[in-house]
This record gives C-alpha cells, structure tokens and sequence, in this order.
C-alpha cells in the first residue's frame, strides 16, 4: 500500500475506498499498512476490529481508516492488523486483512531472524480462518538478502501452516517469476500453486512496472515483473486473476499493483 509514504496519500487513499465500495471483495490482505507513531491509540469497535497483534493500533491506521469509511457505506469489513516495525522513525507498519466473510480465528507470527520493531528487515505473517480454509498474508524478503534471506522466512513460515487445511498465501513475495531457482520456484516445489497460472482467465500479471524500493540496486530493467502472488496448496478452479490498481483497472496508488482473484468456493 505504502500508505502514508506515497504522495497524495489522501487523494489514493479515497480511490481505493471508491474502487473497494464497488468490487465488494470477500478478503483484502495488504501490505506495508501505515500509521503515525505519535498518533494516539485507536477507539477500539469491535464490529469492525476482530483482532490485533504487536504494535497496537492507532487512530490514523490506515487499514482502520479504509474499514470505518467503507461501513460508512454500509459494507461491513473486520479489520486484523499485526503491527511489525518502526518506518523512518515516524511510522509504524504492518500487515492488515479486511474480511467481509465470517472469521474464526486468526493468528500472527515470526518469520525473521530479528525481533526488533527498530529493525526493517523484520517479517511476520498475519493468518486468518474463514470457511474452513486458512488466508495468510506475508511481506517477504529478497532471496539474496545476507541478514534476512527468503529461504529461512519461507522455511519459517512452512513450519507454522497444517499443510493438511486448504491455505492460501498472498501479498508481496519480492521474487520475480522469471528468477530461476529461487523465491518463485521455492513456492512451487514446496506443494503450492500460482493462482495466476490456473486462472481460466486473465492479464498479463505484471504488479510491478519500473523501480520500486528495495530494488534500487538493480541496474538492469526491473520493470513488467510480477513478484506480488496469491498462492494455495489445492488445484483449484480459479475464474480470474487480474491485476488492479495499475492504470488500466483502477489509478495507480502504490509502486505496486494489487491482485484481484475469483473462484468458486465449494
């Protein structure tokens, strides 16, 4: 999402309610969700939030803010937020689910080596169960990072998931699908699928076009790459897989581009 850091923050943060208000998704897992640091904690309603974890939330969470607008409209979506690290000395960050299906549960945990809300590098992941089926969301590192590489947090996270549930894993993996033999291929030998390549139907896949902060170092052309995914454990029927919020279905808000996904649920 990043949040706050984008500018115009405001004027995206509207476009994604509008756009939300009218596609209606059953599940939103976001990442890099912002809140000020000074911010005083949130009045907490529990019809709209489920559960937290870490960082507690604050009144300007903008998960929070995106979930009070959109029952503003009438749609009800529970917010789950785990707050992870501390963002240029201003920002807390964290993952956050919106869900307007039935949860059951929820759950977080840790998934790098650092514990340190200082620490950039640190990674958790944020679960929910809804339906019988287990929603994971995750904000990965690089597969060459020398502190906080993508093997130990995948390895991490594995051991956590009952791979005998349904699961589903979505949000920013930071591996390109066309880097052989790391993050991507990782994935898939371990028992999942992209969701993207079993769609009947479905764009090019790109979530990502140029640049993008924690790639700054690649010289060569970073753009049209997907390294944003939704992955599950169980061959599915999936109806769709189209990216949003990248110019052409929805305006761009963020250096990355979101995943809209259909299928029947059984």
């Amino acid at each position: 999402m990043h949040s706050y850091i984008e500018e115009e923050s405001e004027k995206k943060l509207e476009i994604f309610i509008d756009a939300i208000s009218r596609i209606k998704p059953d599940i939103i897992a976001m990442q890099e969700v912002n809140q000020r640091t000074v911010k005083k904690p949130a009045a907490i309603d529990t019809n709209i939030v489920f559960k937290q974890y870490g960082i507690e939330l604050k009144a300007d969470n903008y998960g929070l803010r995106i979930a009070l607008a959109l029952s503003e409209k009438g749609l009800n979506y529970k917010l789950i937020w785990v707050g992870i690290k501390r963002g240029f000395n201003i920002f807390d960050e964290g993952l956050c689910f919106l869900c307007r299906v039935p949860v059951t549960s929820a759950d977080a945990f840790l998934i790098s080596q650092t514990d340190s809300i200082t620490n950039w590098k640190k990674r958790m992941v944020l679960g929910i169960e809804a339906g019988g089926e287990w929603f994971y969301n995750v904000h990965m590192g690089r597969w060459d990072d020398k502190e906080e590489p993508f093997y130990n947090q995948w390895t991490s996270l594995n051991k956590k998931i009952n791979s005998n549930t349904p699961i589903w894993i979505m949000g920013d993996f930071n591996s390109p699908a066309d880097y052989k033999n790391e993050g991507y291929d990782l994935v898939l030998s371990s028992g999942f699928y992209d969701t993207y390549t079993l769609a009947k139907s479905k764009d090019k896949g790109y979530t990502i076009s140029g640049r993008i902060d924690g790639w700054s170092d690649k010289k060569a052309s970073f753009e049209n790459k997907r390294i944003d995914y939704i992955f599950t454990n169980t061959k599915r029927e999936i109806e769709t897989s189209y990216t949003i919020f990248n110019g052409e279905r929805e305006e761009i808000i963020s250096d990355h581009f979101g995943i809209l996904l259909t299928y029947e649920r059984n």
